[in-house]
């Protein structure tokens, strides 16, 4: 693809690129986050609207026609008054909503794969306007949703739903941080009481927690190294406090 127009706002480039799709040119933003993460380099031509090479002239000439018509536009005109600013900025204003309402809303779009050919789709895949927004799976393929992911407005997975023992009802959240999952929790029987709580370190799980499903107090941790089972502690009483402990070899076999 090739650059046809660059800007220092993500919010011209939308507007670019919505007037390009009028049009009948589709186009791609690239670098629309960075300005707000430049630091102390100067925001400049730092967002990028990208078109196919065969649309490249056409796009070009479309948005110097846009661009002549707003410097036209933007000449003071004779007796004006105080009204125009107000009316530009409100108008400024009116844009702004509807760009960034249409391109985090719409549209959606879906696909999939149906596993089993019963017309269904068992994995889908939902975008709204070209991002990845959620995904759901069908994992024993019985016509219900048993997992389900949430996407950030980047296409960066952030949180998860599962259906651990197929019954309709999802049991278990998962919490991600920068694309990679942080934590599990699970309560099985729908109580109200994590029974289950999995800690991960740069993905790889770090510690189990099994609690009483009717207390909520921890009866067992286990401790993992690069996802390793390591060690482990253990109420036998049931009194929140950790009475035995172990240490387990490379086998994750208890070390005697």
């Amino acid at each position: 693809m090739q650059i046809v127009y660059e800007s220092s706002t993500a919010l011209e480039a939308h507007s670019v690129r919505i007037l390009l799709e009028s049009r009948g040119i589709q186009s791609r933003i690239d670098g629309e986050h960075l300005p707000s993460g430049a630091g102390v380099l100067p925001a400049t031509r730092l967002v990028r609207v990208m078109v196919d090479e065969a649309d490249y002239i056409a796009a070009s000439e479309v948005i110097d026609g846009w661009e002549s018509e707003s410097r036209i536009e933007s000449k003071p005109q004779k007796n004006s008054g105080t009204q125009m600013p107000v009316v530009w900025f409100l108008a400024g204003t009116i844009l702004a909503a509807g760009v960034m309402y249409w391109n985090y809303s719409s549209p959606v779009t879906i696909d999939g794969i149906d596993y089993n050919a019963d017309g269904k789709l068992d994995e889908k895949w939902i975008y709204k306007n070209n991002r990845i927004s959620k995904t759901t799976f069908d994992k024993n393929l019985d016509g219900k949703e048993d997992q389900i992911y949430y996407f950030d407005n980047a296409g960066i997975i952030n949180t998860g739903e599962i259906d651990y023992d197929f019954n309709g009802s999802f049991d278990t959240k998962q919490e991600y941080y920068k694309g990679n999952i942080v934590s599990e929790e699970t309560d099985l029987n729908q109580n109200g009481v994590v029974e289950y709580r999995i800690s991960f370190k740069y993905g790889l799980i770090e510690s189990v927690e099994i609690s009483d499903d009717k207390t909520g107090k921890i009866r067992k941790r286990q401790n993992y190294n690069n996802g390793r089972l390591v060690s482990a502690e253990f109420d036998s009483t049931g009194d929140g406090e950790f009475d035995t402990a172990y240490q387990y070899d490379a086998f994750e076999e208890i070390q005697k």
